[in-house]
């Protein structure tokens, strides 16, 4: 005692001292004081990595989906506006083309083709060496011109 000062707690030879414990501010249990997440309750600790966690846990916004048709038909988007009402006096295919096609190329089925009816289309190549497809294909011409543009996007949208 004399200049010695005692310690409160014992040294033991090759035991590694305390560590610090804090508070989880989410679950309140015990974690260590430099730990960056709760072993309990999984939260993030440190502010950077919580801010990273979150961005994570936000649903991305999603872009919208552009449909391209090559012409084998309508596409989903346009049948789908069509069914609901909206534009439905606008076409995806010219009524304008289709009938240049049904004049020109009618014998051949081109305009069957155009306007997403390729069963027609082989119908009328397999008789394209008689005269039939032709008239018919001036006569599609014509019922073409005169049908309206309401009628023309609910049949060919």
């Amino acid at each position: 005692m004399c200049g010695m000062s005692e310690s409160p707690e014992p040294v033991v030879a090759g035991a590694a001292p305390a560590p610090q414990q804090t508070a989880c501010p989410f679950c309140a249990e015990l974690i260590m004081a430099t730990a960056k997440k709760c072993r309990h309750c999984g939260e993030m600790l440190d502010h950077a990595l919580r801010a990273i966690e979150d961005l994570k846990r936000q649903p991305q916004q999603q872009q919208p989906m552009v449909f391209m048709n090559a012409g084998g038909g309508a596409s989903s988007s346009s049948s789908a506006a069509v069914a609901a009402g909206v534009g439905s006096s606008v076409s995806t295919k010219s009524k304008a083309v289709a009938i240049l096609l049904a004049i020109f190329l009618g014998g051949l089925g081109a305009h069957k083709f155009y306007l997403g009816r390729p069963v027609f289309g082989v119908i009328y190549l397999l008789l394209c060496w008689t005269p039939i497809p032709w008239v018919i294909g001036i006569l599609e011409a014509i019922t073409y011109i005169f049908t309206g543009r309401q009628k023309w996007a609910a049949l060919y949208p």
